[in-house]
């Protein structure tokens, strides 16, 4: 062989070794990106601390499954959250959650992904979809039972104010069952508005109005931890004392056991947050879409129950945003059996 030639043979010889190098770790990385496979979630609103602890939950259990996950924000918005979700199909996503706010504005788009073999894991509705995670207020009777009961072992009989929220399924069902259990357990409803924009800020004209009008208020009920917040601004800057601890005032009662209801129960602006542990609803959401991204046939349906804070246990109250996650079996008294 021609000694000129040696130097282009070897080289070509290094070439063919670093081309096979490279398709191996092409090959690896495309085996890596085929198990590391892409959840998407349409959040109803993620501006929420309840939600955004709800999404801590999932991307904390889809690392641990080697997943990720994209979330999009609805925004409070039906026809965005068909977006979003005619979005995931379009990027091939291997599963969906979301928290419906119209079953019916949806439920095409829901349609659409499960006829691409896309399961669907829900927070707030059963229709169209593969599994359920309800919290304890968005299914039966018994949270409203328990918020209800909190205001009339401490005040019996008391005057309550009522606020609500969106029109979301859940939303809606806790409501309800707080006003009927409310008045089951001789409460008085002196009136219902509803904060649909989900703000402490946009809370608080509705409760200034209403406190006017019903100065003997003696609770207020909110749906959720912002409007709780707000509630306990308007009664605060009106001269009111808010119930707190030993401390007797009027009860303001949130949900969603956020970081800023805490830190409002510390400093005397509510009185109790009903904590959902999104951080739990999120890896619930997760674990469900594995078991039937795997083979396996998950619960239909699953409820979380809810934990009172007040400052009787606040000293341990830990942040959603701040919990950990771990995948295993799903409790089996959360697994609704029909």
């Amino acid at each position: 062989m021609p000694k000129h030639n040696r130097f282009p043979r070897a080289l070509l010889a290094v070439a063919a070794a670093a081309a096979l190098v490279l398709l191996v770790v092409s090959q690896a990385s495309g085996a890596k990106q085929a198990s590391g496979l892409q959840l998407g979630e349409s959040s109803p609103v993620l501006s929420n601390p309840n939600q955004q602890a709800i999404a801590h939950g999932e991307d904390l259990a889809a690392k641990q499954e080697g997943w990720t996950v994209k979330h999009l924000d609805a925004n409070l918005s039906p026809s965005k959250q068909v977006s979003d979700v005619d979005t995931f199909i379009n990027l091939g996503v291997k599963g969906i959650v979301s928290w419906t706010l119209d079953p019916g504005t949806v439920a095409a788009a829901y349609k659409r992904a499960l006829a691409k073999n896309i399961p669907i894991v829900d927070f707030g509705s059963t229709s169209n979809v593969t599994s359920t995670v309800f919290d304890e207020r968005g299914y039966g009777c018994s949270m409203g039972d328990k918020a209800a009961k909190y205001i009339s072992s401490r005040i019996p009989k008391a005057k309550v104010l009522v606020v609500g929220g969106p029109p979301v399924p859940s939303i809606t069902n806790y409501t309800n069952c707080f006003i009927k259990s409310a008045k089951k357990q001789g409460l008085v409803v002196q009136e219902v508005q509803k904060n649909v924009n989900d703000t402490a800020a946009t809370a608080q004209p509705i409760v200034q109005s209403m406190l006017t009008k019903y100065p003997d208020t003696q609770a207020i009920w909110c749906y959720n931890d912002p409007s709780a917040l707000g509630a306990g601004a308007v009664v605060k800057s009106s001269g009111k004392t808010v119930w707190s601890g030993s401390k007797k005032g009027i009860i303001i009662e949130g949900a969603n056991g956020s970081g800023d209801a805490a830190a409002g129960i510390k400093q005397g602006v509510i009185t109790t947050t009903w904590d959902p542990q999104p951080d739990q609803m999120g890896l619930l959401s997760v674990e469900l879409l594995a078991m039937k991204l795997k083979g396996q046939a998950p619960p239909k349906l699953v409820v979380v129950p809810m934990k009172s804070w007040d400052t009787s246990n606040i000293s341990s109250y830990i942040d959603p945003l701040k919990r950990t996650v771990k995948l295993g079996a799903i409790p089996s008294a959360w697994i609704v059996k029909k």
